[in-house]
């Protein structure tokens, strides 16, 4: 007959581990790290805005305290294995089976309260900011049980596991820090690139259950890395070692039928992880899967892949209007009809969308045609010349590492050719290490969206009716996820859920930014002004801007207070000041990101900001080469040798100079 003590256990093991000195020590430094994080925070000679930023990093102490942990749990059991020769107890094996089963839910018990202690003062730091988002605090809950609390119950279950094993032995202390070296430090350091060389999809990544970057666990738009995929992979690893466990006891049992039914129990439990770990590999949240930047990194580098030798003829066509049809599905990507109404002097035409987004079917005038998708471009035949012709392009948006699709998130800035757009050049500035937009398409036209939002939804189009959306414009943008929107004076403001409200330091940005208006406007002849919507979203990190009628993508891509940082913004501002509405090939000269580091600077000096940004031909190396770079760096370092008046006069020559590029 089986005796339950798991009552008279659990408190007999609370009085022991509660009165472990070394234990308890090691659970309290969590929150004593966690207040410290934010003490050095708030005395930052600097006011930051990625508030979520204190909690990077914290993954190195939880392996410090997993360490600690394991030898305490390792210390609890090593008598039972040391004595288990002596016992022939019949029921052994389920009294040792509830004794693990009561030391874990302590330990469980303990570390939740001290994470839930340690978070009191998060809390109570971003609440204080003015951060109120329910959401933004459920992402943060959920991402503290994956990496912080349920490694410390992996780390109990390796300690309790070496100490059944080995006993007292001196070796049962060398393994087990050869495990927390393994799943420690390595797993989240050094050998970080084997576990995540292909992604966090793949099976290489499974034992790996921390963070891919320790300092990385926040970005705009998508929040927390805290997706399913990974809760559920830490728990499969947690599982893997309590089955173990079971297999470990199985070994004392007396009666061999005992013995068998916990090994089944085990392989049971082995198989349900097996058949399960599908799941755990099916990570959506691919903006923090950095191993797929050298996917874009070599896609861009010379020579591109496409034949450009009769782009100018197959760009010979007027697009008239754009009808998209957007269904997203519930594994996260879009299934998108797009049809258009065009003209052609040319019977091939070719098309610009993004490498990633596979084109399924096309056809013209309601048949199927042929068609050739390289990289960024589309090759479609048989299209009717002179008279307006029905194109119709069925592809699929997946999701991927720079533009997110998950069920909660979407990224489809207007600046990104996510559907079929007349343009000439890649997405992305060829020879770039990263992504850099290119935009050589500035004719607007009718555009009109079908999409039901799940969500809180923006875009640059205007509503007409439920799930229809028109406008006339060049691109077109498509944001959801974690984002507020407030209102001030004039215009609609966005920014991420981990901002606090724009009411203190929009009014200087807005002030800023008008007086670049009236400079540009008086020197340059450049008349601009503020659309009803800001968005101040920089998923990536980007440093750009793209401006329309309808609204302003300011991409700082800065962790700064913005008003604390308005040479950065001035920067990030010159595309869609210069650029948004130029008919020229102005973009894609060589020397156009050198412009607009001079050129900033230059405005930055005369509005008397702090800490103007001098342009650093450094930082161009990244997106040009050869001649080019040569190029800007001669057009640099002539503009630094001139005063301030005289940078004002080779300003307006340069800029003449590149708005006098061909037409597109």
């Amino acid at each position: 007959m089986r005796q339950n003590i798991l009552k008279e256990l659990i408190p007999f093991y609370f009085k022991q581990m509660s009165r472990n000195v070394f234990y308890l020590i090691a659970l309290i430094f969590i929150p004593i790290v966690l207040i410290l994080k934010i003490v050095a925070n708030v005395n930052e000679p600097f006011e930051y805005m990625m508030f979520p930023n204190v909690l990077k990093g914290i993954v190195i102490p939880i392996q410090g305290v997993m360490l600690i942990i394991s030898v305490v749990m390792y210390r609890l059991t090593s008598d039972e294995a040391q004595y288990r020769s002596q016992l022939t107890l019949p029921n052994i094996v389920w009294i040792q089976f509830q004794k693990i089963v009561a030391i874990l839910f302590i330990h469980t018990f303990f570390s939740f309260c001290v994470i839930l202690l340690g978070l009191l003062p998060v809390v109570t730091y971003f609440s204080f900011n003015q951060i109120e988002t329910w959401s933004f605090y459920q992402q943060l809950l959920f991402h503290s049980l994956t990496f912080y609390l349920l490694p410390l119950l992996i780390a109990s279950v390796w300690g309790i596991n070496v100490g059944l094993l080995f006993g007292k032995k001196r070796s049962g202390i060398l393994v087990l820090f050869i495990l927390w070296i393994l799943f420690g430090p390595l797993n989240t350091e050094i050998f970080s690139e084997f576990f995540l060389e292909k992604g966090f999809n793949s099976p290489n990544a499974f034992f790996f259950f921390g963070p891919l970057q320790p300092e990385v666990i926040y970005y705009e738009l998508t929040g927390f890395l805290s997706s399913n995929a990974l809760f559920i992979k830490n728990m499969l690893i947690l599982c893997f070692h309590f089955g173990l466990t079971l297999w470990i006891i199985s070994c004392w049992a007396i009666r061999r039928s005992h013995r068998i039914q916990m090994t089944v129990l085990a392989i049971m439990l082995f198989l349900v992880i097996a058949s399960s770990a599908s799941f755990a590999l099916s990570h959506d949240q691919l903006v923090f899967d950095r191993s797929l930047d050298t996917e874009t990194t070599e896609h861009y580098e010379l020579p591109y892949p496409y034949d450009f030798s009769q782009i100018d003829s197959f760009l010979n066509f007027e697009i008239i209007n754009v009808q998209l049809k957007l269904v997203k599905q519930s594994h996260g990507q879009f299934e998108v009809e797009a049809d258009y109404t065009l003209v052609s002097s040319t019977e091939t035409i070719v098309l610009s969308l993004y490498h990633p987004y596979q084109v399924k079917h096309i056809s013209v005038n309601q048949r199927e045609v042929s068609f050739h998708q390289v990289g960024d471009f589309i090759e479609i035949e048989a299209v009717t010349l002179g008279v307006p012709t029905a194109l119709s392009v069925r592809y699929t948006i997946p999701n991927t590492s720079q533009f997110p699709i998950t069920n909660e998130v979407t990224y489809l800035p207007a600046w990104l050719n996510w559907y079929p757009t007349k343009q000439s050049y890649p997405n992305s500035r060829i020879g770039s290490e990263n992504f850099k937009p290119v935009i050589n398409r500035t004719n607007s036209v009718p555009v009109t969206l079908h999409y039901s939002p799940q969500s809180k939804f923006l875009t640059n189009l205007i509503e007409q009716a439920p799930a229809h959306y028109e406008s006339v414009q060049a691109g077109v943008t498509l944001i959801e996820g974690s984002f507020e929107a407030y209102q001030a004076e004039d215009q609609e403001i966005i920014v991420d859920q981990s901002w606090t409200p724009p009411y203190t330091y929009w009014p200087i940005l807005k002030e800023t930014l008008q007086s670049i208006h009236a400079l540009t406007e008086r020197e340059f002849g450049i008349s601009s002004s503020l659309p009803d919507k800001i968005i101040l979203l920089s998923p990536n990190l980007e440093k750009f801007s793209y401006r329309d009628n309808q609204h302003l993508l300011l991409h700082v891509g800065s962790n700064l207070r913005l008003d604390h940082d308005l040479p950065e913004v001035v920067r990030a501002y010159m595309p869609a000041l210069f650029w948004s509405h130029s008919n020229t090939d102005s973009q894609i000269q060589p020397t156009r990101a050198a412009f607009d580091d001079a050129m900033a600077f230059w405005l930055s000096v005369e509005l008397n900001l702090p800490s103007p940004l001098e342009p650093d031909p450094f930082f161009l190396e990244s997106i040009l080469n050869g001649e080019e770079l040569v190029a800007s760096k001669e057009q640099v370092s002539e503009f630094m040798q001139l005063t301030h008046q005289q940078q004002l006069i080779f300003l307006k020559k340069w800029y003449r100079d590149l708005n006098s590029a061909s037409k597109v």
